[in-house]
Order: C-alpha cells, then sequence, then structure tokens
C-alpha cells in the first residue's frame, strides 16, 4: 500500500471511531446501548474500532461529560477553524452553516447533538453559533439564505443546555434587519454558491468604506453607504451605477 493509500485509511478509521464516539456519547441519554440491539454492520465496527460496546459505551460517556468543560470546546473549536471550517471568533465562539455540523470533530458534534436533544433538528436553521463558555448554542435563521448576498436575520434561536431553556426571538417585523455580512466565512469552499459569494465578499471588503467588525453596519446606512459610493447590488454581484 502506497503512503497515501495508509494516509487515506488511517483518517477513514479515525472518523468512523469519531462517529461511533458521538453516537455512544449521545446515546448514553437513553442508559447503556446493549450489542444484541444493534445492527451487524455496526457491531463489526465497534469490535474493529473500539473493542466492545462497555468500552464503547464508557468512551462515549467520557466524550458527553468532557463536552462540558469550556477548555475541550475552545480547543475543538480552534481545531475545526484549522480545518477550515466556520468563523471564529477566539475563546467566544464558532459560527458555520448547519450543513458542515458533520465535518466538526467529535466533541463539537456531540456539543450540538446535546442541543438537539433539547431543540429538535437543528439543522433547520441556516447557521448554528457554537458558544465556547456559556454551555449555549445559538441558531439564526435568515431571509433568503441561499440565494441572497446579504441575507437579513429572521429568527434566533438560544438553547441554553445547563438551564435546559430554550428562548426565541423573532425580527421579521424589523424596520432595520441585521443583515449577515461577509456570508463566505461561515461555509466550506465546496458548498455550492462559495465561489460566487466570496467574489462578492472581497469584492465589498475592497471597497474599502465599510467596518464589518461586530455586526458591521445597520440595513439602512449599509445602503446610505454604498449608493454614495456610487455602486448597486445586482443578484450576487456588486455593480457601478451609471450615471
Amino acid at each position: 500500500t502506497s503512503p497515501e493509500n495508509t494516509q487515506i485509511l488511517a483518517a477513514a478509521a479515525s472518523a468512523r471511531r469519531e462517529d461511533l464516539l458521538v453516537y455512544f456519547g449521545l446515546n448514553s441519554f437513553n442508559g447503556r446501548t446493549r450489542y444484541s440491539t444493534l445492527a451487524p454492520e455496526l457491531q463489526r465496527d465497534i469490535k474493529a474500532f473500539l473493542g466492545n460496546t462497555t468500552a464503547a459505551n464508557d468512551a462515549g460517556k467520557a466524550l458527553l461529560f468532557s463536552v462540558g468543560k469550556p477548555e475541550i470546546i475552545d480547543r475543538a473549536c480552534q481545531i475545526a477553524r484549522q480545518s477550515g471550517l466556520g468563523y471564529l471568533v477566539e475563546g467566544d465562539s464558532l459560527q458555520l452553516h448547519s450543513a458542515l455540523i458533520n465535518r466538526l470533530p467529535a466533541a463539537l458534534r456531540c456539543y450540538v447533538g446535546c442541543a438537539a436533544k433539547l431543540y429538535g433538528d437543528v439543522d433547520t436553521a441556516d447557521l448554528v453559533k457554537i458558544h465556547v463558555r456559556s454551555g449555549k448554542l445559538t441558531l439564526l435563521f435568515y431571509d433568503d439564505f441561499d440565494a441572497s448576498p446579504l441575507p437579513r436575520l429572521r429568527e434566533r434561536v438560544k438553547i441554553n443546555m445547563r438551564e435546559q431553556r430554550i428562548d426565541y426571538f423573532h425580527y421579521s417585523k424589523d424596520q432595520n434587519p441585521q443583515i449577515l455580512y461577509l456570508k463566505s466565512q461561515y461555509l466550506a469552499p465546496d458548498q455550492p454558491g462559495y465561489d460566487q459569494q466570496k467574489s462578492f465578499d472581497d469584492n465589498l471588503i475592497r471597497l474599502g468604506i465599510f467596518d464589518f467588525s461586530d455586526y458591521g453596519p445597520s440595513a439602512e446606512a449599509f445602503a446610505s453607504m454604498l449608493k454614495n459610493a456610487g455602486y448597486k447590488i445586482r443578484g450576487v454581484a456588486l455593480e457601478k451605477m451609471t450615471a
């Protein structure tokens, strides 16, 4: 076997072991998983990667308990970012498209899975924000997220795992809604529409007239500044206005 193939096999084995750990971690909410109740292919994988169900249950439970430690979540967020996943605010949060959840390190997938036990299907959100220290997960829903280069926030759901509480915030009636700037930061390069969005974001930055720190300018201020600079948005493109 070539070194490349050996590397690919090792990566696949590591990924499958992580899948199993997440499975057993989240399953420990329902008590210990019995070997006899599992599908034959799952039984084979457990034998190959974790030894037996006792070891698998114990390793899964250890993973589950580890996600309550901010230093574990912090490190996992850094690893995710180094792998090109999401937008990291050092020591505070990692924000990414919900379709990328299954690419996250095991600790973060387990963390998100704990929130899903409270809320339900977190994949329905556009973006997911993993809070490093507070034991919270925020789900963000936008109007026309996929098609708009500057989607507007419609709803925010804050899942507080420590207090077992869910808070809902609605913005659809806001006159000046919060815009998501630089959307490509939250996507992966192989996602549909990434290249167009990245090009749009780069052109916006290149104008040099906007401060995108924190949440960036209000919708009103953005529209006014863009117009004064002589530009308009058409589809997913920035165009110079003609006189």
